[in-house]
């Protein structure tokens, strides 16, 4: 029923990496000279993780909705086991499908929009077959995300 690709790749320039280098170097070495060794390990490795996900990541993602199945990539969701939807903006541009599962325990599942996805129509199938949450708004996690391209 409804199509698109986004991509998965964040293109930072070289100005963010070198901020990142500074940051998770700081980190390393304030870890190292107050003897909080776990700080040191803790945040090179998770800047290890994240240059290997970039890395070997897939760049074109693509998602297909349907009457019985959201589609993100190669993971596969069927409708009924989520109870309400949201468009989530910024600006007044949206940014993303959130999908809220039925499950208490269960993740949200945020599906990146852009320019080329017909919202309304989207909008129209999808509360026809779910509650649409008007309230939900963009997090803090969410907009700091955002904020540093991440």
């Amino acid at each position: 029923m409804f199509f698109w690709d986004f991509s998965a790749k964040k293109e930072h320039t070289a100005s963010w990496y070198l901020i990142a280098l500074g940051v998770v170097a700081t980190l390393v070495i304030y870890g190292i000279t107050q003897g909080l060794y776990l700080l040191s390990i803790v945040s090179f490795l998770f800047a290890w993780v994240y240059i290997l996900m970039e890395n070997n990541g897939k760049h074109e993602v693509k998602v297909q909705i349907n009457e019985s199945i959201i589609r993100v990539a190669d993971s596969v969701y069927e409708i009924k086991s989520f109870e309400k939807f949201s468009v989530i903006t910024a600006n007044g541009m949206p940014l993303y499908l959130r999908f809220f599962p039925k499950k208490r325990f269960s993740p949200i599942l945020d599906i990146p929009l852009h320019e080329s996805v017909p919202i309304a129509e989207v909008r129209e199938f999808l509360i026809a077959n779910m509650e649409e949450d008007t309230t939900a708004t963009l997090t803090n996690s969410d907009a700091l995300i955002h904020a540093m391209r991440l």
